[in-house]
């Protein structure tokens, strides 16, 4: 499973003083899924969201090997899972990050659309240094 910086249990606890929540996948004892989030109240609302200082989130997914179609069907399967453990709540907001897995991750936003929520794009800019 390649995760960003902003998956890693450290950052996470960091960045939330330890106050982070995480949907999991297993297959047997293998963890295929996982979904941190922060819970916060805003008056009688509940939002799901991400820890301050957080520029990406969204699923961490193991698709395992096979044909690209098939590790899609699994990640979209899997990310649906994960979604379904989310607790109750008023408001969703995550920033995905369609770059990890070689760009499979793209299909997430597929999984949370099919599940009623609302999917918008965002634009990021990546800057590479280059020696010369």
């Amino acid at each position: 499973m390649r995760i960003s910086l902003f998956h890693e249990p450290w950052w996470l606890s960091a960045a939330t003083g330890g106050q982070f929540e995480e949907a999991v996948v297993k297959q047997g004892n293998d963890l295929v899924g996982r979904l941190p989030y922060v819970m916060k109240r805003h008056g009688p609302f509940y939002c799901v969201g991400m820890p301050p200082f957080t520029h990406v989130l969204g699923p961490a997914i193991e698709e395992g090997n096979g044909k690209p179609q098939t590790r899609l069907q699994r990640r979209i399967s899997i990310t649906r899972s994960l979604i379904d453990q989310l607790p109750r709540h008023s408001y969703f907001h995550q920033h995905l990050d369609p770059s990890l897995d070689d760009g499979l991750a793209v299909a997430d936003g597929l999984a949370f659309q099919e599940c009623k929520f609302e999917v918008t794009h965002q634009y990021n800019l990546r800057l590479i240094a280059v020696e010369v």
